[in-house]
């Protein structure tokens, strides 16, 4: 008995022994995820600093692309959900202003981030504010800062988009921002659900390009819905093109002649889908085409070249349905195209050649169509008079609105001479028969019903009222003619049957000399139209390769000054005096062209050049130091060759001209320097000269200046520096 207490005590002692190792455990574990917390909060500013560090030296030009390449990484090492916090946090602070370099860079990440991301950008509850947020960050760089973001996700998702993206006026940063917001969709976007992604991208682009408040909102906008669209094209994501399609047509149609970049989507589309997807809206893209293709002012080839290029795709896609009707704007575009294809800008003229090729294309091929219709209507009509009817397609569907088209075009402008042949009189085919009147239409479709008439009698509708009496009898009496026609017109029917037949058919032989009389007038008009229209359109055809011959010579002579090229003197000090010797040099050889016109010279027959009459007296003007009598002259003769002459031998001479006179100056100058005239004309030759392997022929030092050029011209945007970095490819020395 003594041991039980014994057992009791330590039972007792035990006790406050366990709870005190709990304790104990309990603590260490503690201080192991306060450790694990503290060591993760250090990492987490770590992290925070670093990329923090990093950012700040973006903006320096010397430290940009570092800056980037260390960005870039920290993004790439570190993919939590804590990391993703620290990123957009950082970025969507408020900083002080940076150029536009660094906005572009920074608006850059955003669309980096969705890439290192992908779908986990998107996982968990939180997958609207990641994006969201996103998308706040572009407004923080680009909107006004004083307007507020709006709470719920996807509703700050579609405002940050739809109001602040793109309201800044630089291009690159429009293009860094459009970037980022296609790889937002490339990458973070589920693509099954197209009403998530209709809503989520295009609702917004379209309020913004609907809304009329900034400007260049709207332009960004339709950069982005370009850069989008191309993206699906890609993805062959038909469904949601399909959806896409209609809007963008109507926002093409509604909006004003803007957007560019618009163009270029519908000409994106046009080329994956056909034009099946606009047929009922093909007029009314036309039309607006049409008005980009007429627009005037500065900087207006980038409309003119991408409407061209929508012109060109959709004629080679109409091609397929060449039978479409487009007649009411045919030759319209061809005429429009005519006139661009003379612009300034070779790059117009190329883009507006093309087109105008494209178009005349589909001009010949529906003519072809055509023809071959009215061949196959004439073949039918000689069926129909040999067969009796029988056996014949004679449905409306062979008898469309092309059919015979001639027809009723000379119907309509041949009015007068068709009275004067006696067809539209009253009654005259029933003087010319006696018993048989039928008046001819204007329309072949009716024509044909007439021979119709003639050859076969036509079943009688009932009608409703008439007496049931009087419907069998006509009933009865149709069947009985029927069966006449089957005998007449049956070649195997015996011969006496044929007769019987015929001696009671009334003025048979006039009927047949009717059908005759007829078909011939018909056919005589159409070989007179066919005659007619051919002589117009070979005519109108010569006419244009003359002009067009007319307008290259001109432009050959308007190149090139009629009067040998003089040494040019130095430049003179203030530009007041000339130097009197290498003046009257000039004078006299200009004199010496002008006395070959002479009657006693042997070139009389050819008049002086007035340029070079209006040269000689330039330089009489800078002979007598009349420098801004010079300058009108040479202004009034519009030649620019000559104005940069006269500019390189008088030198700067803005002080010793009037203010209208100068204003002029700078506006041709500033026309001259952004033409590209002598960078697209040295690109031509020396590409040219390339392919006839010229320069295998020339020196490492002529070589060397020539790719410095090339290298300096590949810096130009557009088809130009594409041009100058392919010869820059091809040019080896």
């Amino acid at each position: 008995m003594s041991d039980i207490p014994s057992q009791r005590g330590l039972k007792s002692e035990e006790q406050p022994n366990e709870v005190k190792i709990q304790l104990e455990a309990q603590k260490r574990r503690y201080e192991k995820l306060k450790y694990m917390h503290l060591q993760a909060g250090e990492i987490t500013h770590e992290l925070r600093q670093s990329f923090q560090t990093s950012l700040n030296k973006i903006n320096n030009l010397d430290t940009r692309d570092v800056s980037v390449r260390e960005l870039r990484q920290l993004i790439d090492r570190n993919v939590s959900n804590e990391a993703l916090k620290i990123f957009l946090g950082t970025l969507g602070e408020i900083k002080k202003v940076k150029s536009a370099g660094a906005r572009e860079q920074e608006v850059l990440l955003i669309g980096f981030i969705a890439q290192v991301y992908g779908e986990r950008l998107i996982e968990g509850d939180a997958y609207m504010k990641n994006i969201g947020k996103s998308l706040e960050i572009i407004r923080e760089f680009f909107a006004d800062s004083n307007r507020s973001v709006h709470e719920a996700a996807s509703s700050a998702f579609c405002d940050v988009y739809v109001r602040e993206f793109f309201a800044d006026s630089n291009r690159s940063v429009h293009e860094a921002a459009s970037s980022a917001f296609c790889d937002v969709y490339v990458h973070s976007m589920p693509k099954d659900n197209i009403d998530l992604v209709v809503a989520m991208f295009f609702d917004p682009l379209e309020t913004a390009m609907t809304s009329g408040v900034n400007v260049k909102a709207q332009q960004a906008a339709s950069l982005c819905i370009f850069k989008w669209t191309t993206i699906l094209i890609k993805e062959e994501n038909t469904p949601i093109v399909n959806v896409l399609f209609p809007r963008i047509i109507a926002l093409y149609v509604k909006l004003r002649v803007d957007f560019p970049d618009l163009i270029s989507a519908i000409g994106v589309i046009v080329g994956y889908m056909g034009v099946r997807g606009i047929l009922h809206d093909v007029h009314y893209v036309l039309k607006k085409t049409l008005q980009y293709l007429n627009v005037t002012g500065t900087n207006t080839h980038p409309y003119k070249i991408e409407a061209c290029k929508l012109l060109s795709c959709m004629a080679r896609k109409l091609q397929g349905i060449a039978d479409l009707v487009i007649e009411p704007y045919h030759n319209e575009v061809i005429h429009i195209l005519q006139q661009v294809k003379i612009d300034k800008l070779q790059s117009v003229q190329i883009a507006a050649r093309q087109a105008l090729t494209d178009w005349k294309n589909l001009e010949q091929l529906q003519k072809d169509i055509e023809n071959k219709k009215m061949q196959e209507e004439s073949v039918l009509d000689d069926k129909i008079i040999k067969t009796g009817g029988r056996n014949c397609d004679i449905s409306p569907s062979r008898m469309g609105p092309n059919n015979f088209k001639a027809i009723r075009e000379l119907a309509k402008r041949n009015k007068k001479n068709t009275e004067s042949w006696g067809l539209a009189k009253p009654k005259y085919l029933e003087k010319k028969t006696g018993n048989y009147s039928v008046s001819p239409s204007e329309s072949r479709e009716n024509f044909r019903k007439a021979k119709e008439e003639m050859f076969f009698v036509n079943a009688i509708v009932p009608k409703e009222g008439i007496n049931k009496h009087v419907m069998e009898v006509i009933q009865k009496k149709n069947h009985e003619n029927r069966a006449r026609d089957e005998i007449l017109y049956d070649r195997d029917s015996p011969e006496p049957a044929r007769e019987v037949f015929i001696k009671h058919v009334p003025g048979k032989e006039n009927m047949n000399r009717l059908s005759k009389q007829i078909e011939e007038t018909f056919r005589s008009m159409e070989n007179a139209m066919d005659q007619g229209f051919t002589s117009i359109e070979a005519r109108l055809q010569n006419l244009d390769t003359r002009m067009d011959v007319a307008y290259d010579k001109l432009q050959t002579f308007n190149s090139k000054p009629q009067m040998p090229s003089f040494i040019h003197p130095p430049k003179l000090e203030n530009a007041t005096v000339c130097t009197q010797t290498q003046n009257n040099i000039e004078i006299q050889a200009a004199m010496s062209q002008t006395n070959l016109s002479s009657p006693n010279s042997l070139h009389s027959q050819r008049a002086i050049d007035p340029l070079s009459q209006a040269w000689v007296e330039v330089l009489q003007w800078i002979n007598e130091n009349n420098v801004e009598e010079a300058y009108k002259r040479v202004l009034l003769t519009g030649d620019d060759i000559y104005l940069l002459r006269l500019m390189h031998k008088t030198g700067v001479c803005v002080k010793h001209l009037s203010g209208e006179t100068c204003r002029k100056v700078m506006q041709r100058l500033g026309m001259i320097m952004n033409s590209c005239f002598l960078e697209t004309l040295g690109m031509s030759w020396v590409g040219e000269a390339l392919k006839e392997k010229v320069f295998q022929r020339m020196g490492n030092e002529d070589k060397e200046n020539i790719f410095e050029s090339m290298q300096r011209y590949s810096a130009l945007p557009g088809e130009e520096g594409d041009t100058a970095a392919e010869i820059m490819k091809n040019l080896k020395f």
